[in-house]
């Protein structure tokens, strides 16, 4: 390398340095380039995505602000909320239906159906099944976890709950599971009564099925000290959870595939919501799920004025045929054996083995549901030795030719006993409901059996008019009981009285 010497300065020129400071200069450049690709690139993406969130967010609430039917403090809140979470929606589904049986002793003689078939807990004789839009509740009650957790039976029992669970999800394969309260025996654990939540929540996410829970009385009942065996006299002492029926909730709700909302905070207890159902061709609500608090544990047993008002707020906002469920039951839930002159209303349909043990003054509360005219039924659990469904007596009268009521009638249901905790020795199992869109103007495809099994896609074009409790001509809704044995029992048709 030749070098030259410069007067008067100690420094020495290298003749390539240019060639050096050019490289150096350019790998700068890049530097500097790459610097601003990693830095201000994703900044600026960042700071546009922002915009567009806060900018949709903004139409979405200025929309629902503007809508007179949407309450702002509730349903703005969780309309985002089921967006930005992505829960799931809820959608009627395209199921083969076998037609209707024309009467209970006629499904009895037809019980040899094949357990494998998921989505059919129906007879297979019939040789033909009608393509419809069905949704399919499975309604879990009483299930009681952490019952007598500090015993060897105690969690014993909730290993037997979770298998009775896995048989049961082996036959049905519903749409919505409701937990239908008592979840958990509060009164028998003390500092991890939430985590059984969280062990049901795990239980049901691996099943991929979507669920909401109400509450029940035992779900935040004050702890119960053990007494001395040998002391007979002394009251049972009890503490208070350090949590409430929200904070169970929001246990709940915390899992992707819960659908569990916490209902407004001026109406008494937590479970009050509501959730819809989509047509699956219009993907518009075509069914309602109303969820009610009927308290109990650190509540009185009762639906309030407040909730009642609320009820009724929003039953005013939409015409939508609709279901209702909660934990203790009603007054109309009472067993009867006539409701009317006619045979077919001579008797409730379904197993009737416990007594009915009410909330205070349910009255408001049923009226207010009849009256709307939109219910199919309200279903309950609580009383273990029921699940048995009633026509309402007070919504029918034949004797009124200009009164519309007696060509529907709201049932009152109990659900079964789903858990190995709690009283009672009945077997156990889950109350079905199957809630399905009527098309009169539209002609259903049928398959039949044989052609279904062979792979065949040929269709034949038929009408399916069975059935008759219709609400808005819109819907129309059926039972069964699936046991702990795979027995299907307890069934109750489309055409059941109406």
């Amino acid at each position: 390398m030749k070098t030259t010497t410069i007067v008067g300065t100690e420094d020495h020129y290298n003749e390539n340095d240019n060639d050096n400071e050019n490289d150096t200069s350019a790998r700068g450049d890049q530097k500097k380039l790459r610097v601003c690709i990693v830095h201000k690139v994703p900044l600026l993406l960042g700071k546009l995505f922002l915009i567009w969130t806060c900018a949709g967010s903004a139409i979405v609430g200025t929309i629902l602000l503007l809508d007179d039917k949407y309450d702002p403090s509730f349903h703005l809140y969780h309309s985002l909320r089921r967006y930005s979470s992505k829960k799931p929606i809820l959608r009627f589904q395209r199921r083969h239906v076998s037609p209707a049986l024309s009467t209970w002793n006629e499904f009895l003689s037809k019980q040899n159906f094949d357990n494998d078939d998921k989505n059919r807990p129906l007879p297979s004789s019939p040789n033909s099944w009608h393509n419809h839009e069905t949704f399919q509740i499975m309604q879990l009650t009483d299930i009681h976890l952490g019952e007598a957790e500090d015993t060897d039976w105690g969690p014993y029992q909730d290993y037997q709950t979770w298998r009775l669970l896995d048989t049961l999800m082996s036959y049905e394969r519903p749409d919505l599971i409701v937990l239908g309260g008592d979840q958990i025996t509060a009164n028998n654990c003390l500092d991890n009564c939430t985590e059984y939540y969280r062990l049901l929540g795990t239980y049901l996410s691996q099943h991929d099925i979507p669920w909401a829970t109400i509450v029940g009385n035992h779900d935040d009942m004050a702890y119960e000290v053990p007494n001395n065996q040998d002391d007979t006299t002394t009251m049972t002492k009890t503490i208070p959870h350090s949590y409430n029926r929200r904070d169970l909730l929001q246990m709940d709700a915390s899992f992707d595939l819960s659908l569990t909302q916490l209902g407004p905070t001026h109406v008494t207890g937590a479970s009050n919501y509501v959730l819809q159902v989509l047509d699956s061709l219009q993907q518009t609500p075509a069914l309602e799920i109303y969820f009610l608090d009927s308290g109990g544990g650190t509540l009185p047993e009762a639906v309030d004025t407040s909730q009642i008002q609320w009820l009724q707020q929003q039953l005013s906002r939409s015409t939508l045929p609709a279901v209702a469920f909660q934990h203790i039951p009603t007054s109309a839930h009472e067993f009867h054996d006539s409701i009317g002159p006619e045979a077919m209303l001579s008797s409730c349909m379904g197993y009737h083995g416990d007594a009915v043990d009410p909330i205070q003054d349910s009255d408001d509360l049923v009226d207010t549901l009849i009256q709307s005219g939109r219910f199919h039924f309200l279903a309950v659990g609580h009383n273990h030795g029921n699940d048995y469904c009633c026509c309402s007596h007070q919504q029918y009268d034949s004797n009124n030719s200009n009164n519309n009521n007696n060509t529907h009638c709201m049932y009152f249901c109990f659900g079964r006993h789903s858990g190995y905790g709690g009283y009672g020795h009945w077997q156990r199992g889950a109350h079905m409901y199957e809630i399905q869109l009527d098309r009169p103007a539209v002609e259903t495809e049928t398959l039949t059996r044989e052609e279904e099994e062979n792979g065949q896609e040929k269709y034949e074009s038929s009408s399916s008019n069975h059935g008759s409790d219709r609400i808005n001509g819109g819907t129309r809704w059926r039972s069964w009981v699936r046991l702990e044995s795979g027995a299907v029992v307890d069934y109750f048709d489309y055409d059941h009285p109406a």
